[in-house]
């Protein structure tokens, strides 16, 4: 999912998203990838983040 972030692809994050809940993952661990994310990319990765954080509430 990181990657997914860094490279801004909304179908990827929404797959990644929906199976990382089937696996039982928190929206804290979720974020802590973000955050990842939010380093190695910068601005880009915090804006792609809100977007996560959308996804999640949806499904």
């Amino acid at each position: 999912m990181g990657m997914a972030l860094a490279l801004k692809c909304d179908f990827c994050l929404a797959v990644h998203i929906k199976a990382l809940k089937a696996l039982g993952a928190s929206l804290e661990e979720v974020l802590e990838v973000c955050s990842v994310g939010m380093l190695m990319h910068g601005g880009p990765g915090m804006a792609y983040s809100t977007l996560v954080v959308k996804l999640w509430n949806e499904n």
